[in-house]
């Protein structure tokens, strides 16, 4: 609270007094990994994946960082495309989210095993005929 007082010469005063509220409206900053697209390991239809953990800052103290969407890091991500989310929340409420994908490409080729060769002597019956 802020306060002010004015006198006179003549001795007569008058005061006010106001309030200042700062008021935080600035979200954190928050950046995220760029996309990722890898090859299955090999033998499963799946890759385990790694990526750099999220940049999270505020100008009013350290925000809360928290994974909305996907597998966590280090985890085996499935063939196809995944979303990874990401939220940021501020000691004021102001939050701030990133995502990336994470693709899995089946590049692996099937493995075929064959029989050994058949050997057979023809059936006694067709040859009479």
């Amino acid at each position: 609270m802020v306060g002010f007082q004015s006198t006179d010469a003549s001795g007569n005063s008058s005061s006010c007094t106001f309030t200042i509220t700062v008021v935080d409206n600035d979200p954190p900053y928050l950046s995220c990994s760029p996309n990722i697209v890898l090859d299955t390991d090999p033998g499963v239809c799946s890759a385990i994946t790694t990526w750099s953990a999220p940049t999270t800052h505020d100008n009013c103290g350290v925000p809360t960082l928290v994974q909305t969407a996907g597998p966590v890091n280090g985890s085996a991500f499935p063939k196809g495309t995944t979303m990874v989310a990401f939220k940021s929340t501020d000691g004021s409420g102001n939050m701030t989210t990133c995502s990336f994908t994470v693709t899995v490409n089946d590049n692996e080729a099937p493995v075929i095993t064959c029989p050994a060769n058949i050997v057979r002597s023809n059936d006694i019956e067709s040859v009479r005929r």
